[in-house]
């Protein structure tokens, strides 16, 4: 049995005052159903004095509802209460989508012979009837997936009085039908859509690049020859759409590491290079609607994509691998993804070879004063096999420089580490310098540059090996001080460095000073130039003459020539006389007589 619901509409409308009258009409309106699509409306007439007078008599009056019209009289008394004087009732029509008003007209005059006899009110509106319920619509509709059957709730107040009444699954915009309208029932309440597989693919190719999308619902309504929807917007889904993806190849395809382990399955972490390929047979294949997007094949927290080819093979490479484990991910257009992991036949975990620096030195012999150079050398080495090939030590090198030069050498001699059990090693080492000797210059500091490489990587450490100057230096044939003293040279004393007299620097100027081609058995004792004077002790024989000395131009003479101050050993007959040429910067000897062997001069000039 269908049940209409009743609607009830209803107010006051005042007709206003008119001296000590007053009046209005009371309306209501019931629904008659959606099928009638039209409401009962009834207006009552009622007026009263404004006062606690009563006035009693004939009131004439005029009460209209819609197009219907009752005019008359009504004999009575009236006071300061209400008093109804006539009420009319209409049936009204409302417009095909359930709305109506009405039109009302309200009039009463004062009774003659009264005190009211000129007074009468009246007013007039249009009243808003209750909406009747002309077409179906949806109370509830849910969210659904792909492979799932929706079930819709709704109401149909003209239940058969309807001439159609169908639903259907549609772009938000009603553009596309996804589902077709079909029938539902007219005096149901739900209703189910029992998909075909067509039906669902056509809502999954509709949604190609994610898995939900906004879809209507719609319900029409055919009544009375007009045509009325009912929507409700909710999400579809996309659920088991993950691509197919099974298998995948890989092989490391580093030379290097592949050499040593002889087997592309195994993975050197951190070193070998590792290549996934995905051939024709083995590549993924995209469901519900969804087309392949790419491959991304990760291992640890790196990751690389590959290119989708639906007709040839692809392959992405991943360098130094730092784990054994290798995923490829298959990844559609939704962004939906299948795993495939695969594991490296072994993972080596294989440690760089390194020098301890902490226990790594060059130092000189002889308690750090000698021109040897001693390497001690620490450092660990992963002393295991790689399959085809044993780790090993391939070489130990070093390079070498004065601190003060900019290029490194190459050194000579040999470093051949001892290698234990637990791949520790060590070495002590007497090394070579770039010098003829191999010595090591006690002035100089050195660079020592060492490096160590094994099979698959080397390490490299910068060592420092210090100057060592002596403060005294005491050999058979004199001393040296703050220098080693030099055979060579000879003399009792010999002064390296910087020297001060008096707080006055003195420097050695032996190296700016040589010896001619006129000279004999000459030989310098002493040069050094304390302040702007310069000092020069020389020792001569008979053959020295002329032009002696050639002079650094920073030892140019203030004056052109110079008396000899000492001369030591000339026998009576003879003397000399030095001068020195500032033109050629020369220092000459003239003779006077016969030189005594090994006589000594002793000359001083300022510049």
């Amino acid at each position: 049995m269908k049940l209409d619901i009743q609607l009830f509409a209803g107010g006051t409308i005042s007709l206003g005052t008119s001296g000590a009258l007053q009046g209005q009409i009371i309306w209501s309106s019931v629904s008659n159903g959606s099928s009638a699509n039209s409401s009962t409306v009834t207006c009552t007439l009622q007026i009263a004095r404004t006062n606690a007078y009563t006035t009693t008599g004939t009131f004439p009056y005029e009460l209209t509802v819609g197009g219907s019209t009752i005019s008359g009289s009504w004999y009575g008394s009236i006071t300061n209460s209400w008093m109804t004087i006539a009420q009319n009732v209409v049936t009204i029509p409302h417009n095909s989508d359930g709305t109506g008003s009405a039109y009302v007209y309200g009039y009463a005059h004062g009774a003659s012979g009264t005190t009211l006899a000129n007074n009468s009110v009246s007013g007039s509106t249009y009243v808003t009837l209750d909406t009747i319920p002309r077409y179906a619509t949806i109370t509830n509709a849910p969210n659904f997936n792909d492979e799932g059957n929706p079930t819709v709730t709704y109401t149909n107040p003209a239940g058969n009085a309807v001439s159609t009444l169908q639903m259907c699954i549609a772009s938000t915009d009603g553009y596309f039908v996804y589902v077709p309208y079909r029938d539902v029932s007219k005096t149901g309440s739900s209703y189910t859509f029992e998909l075909t597989n067509q039906e669902r693919d056509a809502l999954r190719n509709a949604t190609p690049n994610s898995n939900n999308m906004q879809i209507e619902f719609a319900l029409k309504t055919v009544l009375g020859g007009e045509t009325y929807y009912s929507v409700s917007y909710k999400t579809f889904s996309i659920i088991n759409g993950n691509p197919v993806f099974n298998d995948f190849e890989f092989e490391d395809i580093n030379s290097t590491t592949l050499a040593l382990t002889g087997d592309s399955s195994i993975n050197v972490a951190g070193y070998s290079n590792i290549q996934a390929t995905i051939s024709t047979i083995n590549k993924a294949e995209a469901v519900k609607g969804a087309t392949m997007s790419k491959y991304r094949f990760a291992i640890g927290d790196v990751s690389t994509d590959i290119t989708y080819s639906d007709n040839q093979e692809v392959s992405g490479t991943i360098n130094n691998a730092t784990s054994g484990t290798y995923n490829v991910y298959a990844i559609d257009s939704r962004n939906n993804s299948t795993l495939v992991t695969k594991n490296s036949s072994s993972n080596i975990a294989y440690e760089k070879i390194y020098i301890d620096a902490q226990n790594t030195s060059v130092n000189r012999n002889d308690g750090g004063t000698g021109t040897a150079c001693i390497l001690t050398l620490y450092g660990k080495l992963w002393n295991n096999s790689f399959g085809a090939v044993t780790n090993s030590i391939k070489s130990a090198t070093y390079q070498l420089k004065k601190t003060s030069d900019s290029t490194y050498v190459t050194g000579t001699s040999t470093i051949t580490p001892t290698v234990s059990s637990d791949g520790t090693f060590t070495a002590t080492v007497s090394l070579a310098s770039n010098n003829a000797d191999y010595s090591w210059d006690l002035g100089s500091s050195y660079n020592v540059r060492l490096t160590l490489a094994d099979e698959l990587s080397s390490s490299t450490i910068d060592l420092v090996l210090l100057s060592a100057i002596p403060n005294i230096s005491l050999a058979d044939n004199g001393v040296g001080i703050m220098c080693d003293y030099d055979e060579t040279i000879g003399g009792d004393l010999q002064i390296g460095g910087k020297k001060y007299v008096s707080a006055v620097e003195v420097t050695d100027i032996t190296s700016l000073i040589t010896k001619t081609s006129n000279v004999g058995n000459i030989y310098i004792m002493s040069a050094y130039k304390k302040g702007n004077r310069c000092y020069l002790d020389v020792t001569c024989d008979t053959n020295s003459t002329g032009a002696i000395f050639n002079l650094d131009y920073s030892l140019t003479a203030k004056k052109r020539s110079f008396e000899t101050v000492y001369n030591y050993n000339a026998n009576a007959s003879s003397s000399a006389q030095v001068s020195i040429d500032a033109n050629t910067n020369t220092i000459n000897l003239i003779k006077y007589g016969t030189l005594l062997a090994y006589s000594a001069i002793h000359i001083e000039w300022e510049v």
